[in-house]
C-alpha cells in the first residue's frame, strides 16, 4: 500500500540536517522546558554542515540557559566539535 492516497509524501533522507535545524529551532519556540532527542543528526551530511548543527543546537541551549536541552546519539567527531565549540576537522588539518 502506497502513501500516495493519504497526501503523505516521502522526504529522503538528504533532508535530516536541515529537518534536525527547522525541529530544533520549533522546539526552542516553544518556550518551555524541552528536551531535544535526535539520532545521527549527521546522517547524509558534509563534515562542515554537521559541525554548524552541533553549534546551531548549542548555541540555542545557551540562549535559554537550561529550559531547552539537547540529547544527541551521533558518530560524528564534528558535531561534538560544534557542540563543544572547537574547530572543525578540516580546520585542523589545516592548521598542521
Amino acid at each position: 500500500m502506497g502513501a500516495g492516497g493519504r497526501r503523505l509524501g516521502q522526504l529522503s533522507s538528504v533532508f535530516a540536517p536541515a529537518l534536525v535545524a527547522l525541529y530544533a529551532a520549533y522546539t526552542y519556540a516553544l518556550g518551555e522546558v524541552a528536551y531535544f532527542l535526535v539520532e545521527e543528526p549527521e546522517a547524509h551530511a558534509h563534515p562542515v554542515l554537521t559541525h554548524f548543527l552541533g553549534r546551531y543546537l548549542r548555541r540555542l541551549v545557551e540562549r535559554l540557559g537550561g529550559r531547552f536541552n539537547v540529547v544527541a546519539a551521533t558518530h560524528s567527531l564534528d558535531f561534538v566539535k560544534g557542540l563543544k565549540g572547537g574547530p572543525t576537522s578540516s580546520e585542523e588539518k589545516e592548521k598542521e
